[in-house]
């Protein structure tokens, strides 16, 4: 192939944004604006966390996604109070959005762009946020609900489904605790909604083998993400003047041993002749049996940090 340009593409971006002051500590921002993305993700989206992803590059049979944005958002600062309120609703449509096809053959493929779909989504949601300032304590809690969906022609007899991105709920809660000029302690926590996945309604059973048998895109849900994380860091110089600077930090990632489920595998209990075999019975789903994989538990760690 001799030298040039192979495909190319030529987008406008416009963005608009309008801000009005309500008070002398409130105001009102509308905001619009278009997107383009070359770069393009392929992910599995039967289980939300695999190792099959794929990055391709807009080309001539694959367009650039492109989306459309508008914000509304209210913020209010009270200055005698050290208190900080945030609040921002959105709405986004997007195009050519990429999905692979049911039972997608991606391994050692020449043109990939057989095994995808592409489709549009939108999202919609409100962001809240409460900050609080101040010299000993200080923080924020934040909450969002966010729902993103996706539609293609040839998935789920066409109609909208939730994409493996809808995690409604989103809340974090973190606190800064500074008693001390070389102490200080912090701590977050974090409650997330679990992502989807498609799980099958049943199995059937072919030539002694077990297979799943799957209904509508990304019917299931995992299980609600909780974790809380705890930090203290002391400072060992007296003085900042110093050149020398060192310091220690002990940290606590998922006290509470949370055990998180970030995967679900299906067909992987094992038999006593440890094959993958799992009792199928389509009209009982109470015989289905998924395995669960999940994230760190507990992991405290200690760390000396020194500046010359």
């Amino acid at each position: 192939m001799g030298a040039g340009v192979y495909n190319s593409y030529v987008s406008l971006d416009p963005r608009l944004s309008l801000r009005f002051r309500l008070t002398q500590q409130s105001k009102l921002a509308l905001s619009f604006g278009s997107y383009h993305q070359y770069l393009q993700l392929i992910l599995n989206s039967i289980s939300p966390f695999t190792a099959l992803e794929i990055w391709l590059p807009s080309s001539p049979n694959l367009r650039p996604q492109s989306s459309q944005q508008v914000a509304l958002s209210y913020n209010f600062k009270s200055t005698k109070r050290e208190l900080e309120f945030t609040s921002e609703l959105y709405l986004k449509r997007s195009k050519n959005q990429l999905e692979l096809v049911p039972h997608a053959v991606v391994y050692l493929k020449d043109m990939l762009e057989s095994q995808l779909l592409v489709g549009q989504a939108k999202s919609y949601g409100l962001e809240v946020l409460m900050r609080k300032h101040h010299r000993k304590v200080s923080g924020w809690v934040s909450y969002s609900f966010a729902r993103t969906f996706k539609k293609f022609t040839d998935l789920n007899q066409g109609e909208w489904y939730r994409a493996i991105q809808d995690m409604p709920h989103h809340l974090s809660i973190v606190v800064n605790y500074h008693p001390r000029e070389r102490f200080t302690a912090s701590a977050i926590y974090t409650l997330l909604s679990g992502s989807t996945f498609t799980s099958p309604t049943g199995f059937y059973d072919y030539a002694g083998r077990t297979f799943p048998l799957y209904g509508s895109r990304n019917n299931d849900r995992l299980p609600a993400y909780r974790r809380m994380d705890v930090s203290m860091n002391y400072r060992l110089n007296k003085s900042k003047e110093k050149s020398y600077q060192h310091s220690l930090s002990f940290s606590i990632y998922n006290v509470f041993a949370r055990k998180n489920v970030y995967a679900v595998k299906f067909n992987k209990e094992l038999s006593e002749r440890l094959n993958p075999d799992v009792p199928g019975n389509i009209l009982d789903n109470d015989n289905l049996q998924s395995s669960q994989i999940d994230l760190l538990r507990f992991v405290p760690s200690l760390t000396y940090k020194f500046e010359i």
